[in-house]
């Protein structure tokens, strides 16, 4: 039997999660292994299947809410001059990149599925300890570290946030915390890279020059979704403290 694979591939990716299921199956009988189709986006439109890996932590979460176990904060120390406005702006520009850092769990029926929103505005906390007697901030910055990191989220609203606390006019620790449905250790490292890009050409009126994504999380088909001009000063970044979930 001769097909085209990559029509194919569209084809199931349209289907609904039942029709997909029964499609694949027929596939199967007739020798097609959906592992040799080519990866294709699914219509974002609408509620969408969690992966295999996010059924699990979706069942966690939902065994316990209030838990914070898999909550991934990375603490990022900026030295120098700070753009906030353009910080912000930066951020914004990663949440619209990653439509996964964008979605929403929730379950109908007792099954449970991610809504990409269109736009989900996530206004950076801000925390200044600037007036704060300079021996006393790393103590109240290391507290609000781990307020971040232990405070839990709510994936109807967000898997995402930023808090943003200045020490000086010169220093901030920017902390961010993602719930673990939406990212891991690798993906976070990736996250920071693609702000500090954002941010660098945010400050100097430019596009920031990151290639496109082929195929945006969680836009995988579920069939596969589980395989200087002018000078200005910079913050140097330093990371203070990552820790990985799950």
């Amino acid at each position: 039997m001769s097909f085209n694979a990559q029509q194919l591939a569209e084809r199931i990716a349209r289907l609904t999660p039942d029709k997909r299921g029964a499609f694949a199956a027929a596939l199967a009988a007739q020798g097609i292994e959906l592992s040799r189709l080519p990866i294709v986006a699914t219509p974002a439109e609408g509620p969408l299947p969690l992966s295999l890996a996010q059924q699990r932590l979706w069942f966690l979460y939902r065994l316990d809410p209030a838990s914070s176990a898999y909550n991934m904060p990375a603490a990022l120390r900026l030295r120098g001059t700070l753009d906030v406005d353009a910080l912000q702006r930066s951020f914004d520009q990663l949440l619209q990149r990653h439509a996964i850092l964008r979605s929403t769990f929730h379950e109908t029926d007792g099954q449970a599925h991610q809504v990409v929103q269109a736009h989900n505005p996530m206004p950076l906390a801000r925390v200044d300890l600037s007036q704060d007697d300079h021996d006393e901030r790393p103590l109240r910055l290391q507290r609000l570290i781990d307020s971040e990191t232990n405070r839990t989220f709510d994936l109807h609203q967000t898997p995402v946030r930023g808090m943003l606390v200045k020490l000086d006019d010169n220093e901030h620790v920017l902390i961010l915390t993602v719930q673990h449905i939406v990212a891991d250790g690798w993906s976070l490292g990736i996250l920071v890279k693609e702000l500090a890009a954002f941010y660098s050409a945010a400050v100097h009126d430019d596009a920031a020059q990151l290639a496109a994504l082929p195929i945006p999380v969680p836009r995988l088909c579920p069939v596969a979704a589980d395989r200087p001009q002018r000078q200005r000063p910079r913050p140097t970044v330093e990371l203070l403290a990552r820790t990985a979930g799950g």
